[in-house]
């Protein structure tokens, strides 16, 4: 059983990931001259665009969690050994004071429609509501002064629509922590928020690969790296729940004492 629901799923996903990745640069490279990524829908990055340019500046807050529901989701918890299998920046808009979900994500649906997974902001209400599995929420304290709310901004509405991470071997190997460099092309959950907080200067930039985070550094207790930029700080000791769909122990968990919250 364990083979028939995780094993053959992973080798689908990975072989998919290799595919994909191809046709969409072969697509890609035919849509050149109309100056935009295959992976987007003009109108849904618009929409979100127009959004967020009503906001003077986005702050960085912290972090949304995720667990899913799907085979996928559990091969991240159970190869990571964590609770969370999915993690995005959570942002409050400095007009509004309404907070937003930055996230590299995708799915079935919106691929049917031409939307192929890619980094895009959304309202955390509506994420929250929308999502099948459970969300919570961990909030960023930072030790003294906080990042310029239009360095948020900026970064948010350069990379809308950045697709999502093409070479999925990426992540086995961020499960070994065996990644070297980073493609900011495309990027995987974890990667972008990572990314987000260099930019904001939450995180100075080391030898550590980008691409070897995964969502248990930003939702377990002892597994988040240090944040010591100009702006830095951690994350808060506690979670806020936010939806429940799943009895605790339905989770693949690990009995380490690290991950349990």
């Amino acid at each position: 059983m364990l083979f028939l629901k995780y094993i053959v799923p992973l080798c689908l996903i990975l072989s998919l990931g290799h595919s994909f990745a191809s046709n969409s640069e072969d697509l890609i490279d035919i849509n050149e001259e109309k100056k935009f990524l295959i992976s987007k829908k003009d109108s849904f990055i618009k929409n979100q665009k127009d959004m967020i340019n009503k906001e003077e500046g986005l702050d960085f807050i912290g972090v949304g969690l995720f667990r899913g529901k799907d085979p996928f989701s559990d091969l991240i918890c159970l190869g990571s050994a964590s609770r969370w299998s999915h993690v995005g920046a959570i942002v409050k808009g400095t007009t509004s004071q309404k907070e937003y979900v930055y996230e590299t994500t995708g799915a079935p649906s919106e691929i049917a429609e031409g939307i192929l997974p890619e980094a895009r902001i959304t309202l955390l209400d509506d994420v929250v509501k929308n999502y099948s599995g459970n969300v919570a929420k961990r909030e960023f304290v930072f030790s003294d002064k906080k990042p310029d709310s239009k360095t948020g901004k900026d970064y948010v509405l350069k990379n809308i629509g950045k697709p999502y991470e093409k070479d999925l071997s990426a992540l086995v190997k961020a499960l070994r922590d065996s990644n070297t460099g980073c493609d900011v092309k495309s990027t995987f959950c974890s990667e972008e928020v990572i990314l987000l907080m260099e930019y904001l200067d939450i995180r100075k930039k080391d030898n550590e690969s980008e691409e070897n985070f995964l969502p248990r550094n930003f939702g377990d207790l002892l597994s988040q790296p240090p944040f010591v930029g100009t702006y830095g700080g951690s994350f808060s000791s506690s979670i806020d729940i936010l939806k429940q769909v799943e009895d605790e122990d339905t989770y693949i968990s690990c009995p380490c004492p690290c991950i349990i919250l």
